[in-house]
């Protein structure tokens, strides 16, 4: 069950409070890919999001709904999956901002039939063009690029 804090940002410099603002939208995207929250997922989203995610997936997605359809069609490939955010740069314009993330993904995919078993660890990055709407900022592009990707089973087990 996703629960939204909003900080009080009415004592802080808008600079500060825009900066909090998006790094708390980018550990929110994180929490709701943990959780599998589609429509707090979907929220974060502008109506005409792009989610555009690079080799070896290459899924690109257009829109708030499709991209909610396309999130919750990945997560249903996955028995295990984290996504941890880390390094976050944020550049703010007016209404207008750009953020960049080295992500860290952590996933045991669901086994296929007839298959092998893969696990799944990642180091990648997102690049951000968020807009803010009514006070609210959202990402209005998403890229992801992958920078290592390792496929060995992991040894653990899930719980």
């Amino acid at each position: 069950m996703y629960i939204e804090v909003k900080p009080n940002m009415d004592d802080l410099p808008s600079s500060v409070a825009d900066d909090l603002a998006i790094r708390t939208l980018c550990h929110r995207f994180s929490h709701c890919v943990i959780s599998r929250d589609a429509q707090a997922f979907r929220a974060c989203w502008t109506e005409d999001g792009v989610w555009d995610i690079g080799a070896p997936m290459n899924v690109h997605l257009v829109g708030a709904d499709a991209i909610t359809e396309g999130f919750t069609h990945l997560m249903a490939t996955w028995e295990f999956f984290v996504q941890m955010p880390h390094a976050g740069v944020v550049e703010v314009v007016g209404n207008r901002a750009t953020s960049s993330w080295v992500m860290n993904e952590v996933g045991k995919p669901v086994q296929q039939p007839g298959q092998p078993q893969k696990g799944h660890l990642n180091y990648s990055t997102y690049t951000d063009e968020l807009v803010r709407e009514n006070g609210v900022w959202r990402f209005g592009l998403r890229r992801y690029r992958f920078l290592y990707l390792d496929e060995t089973p992991l040894a653990g087990q899930v719980l």
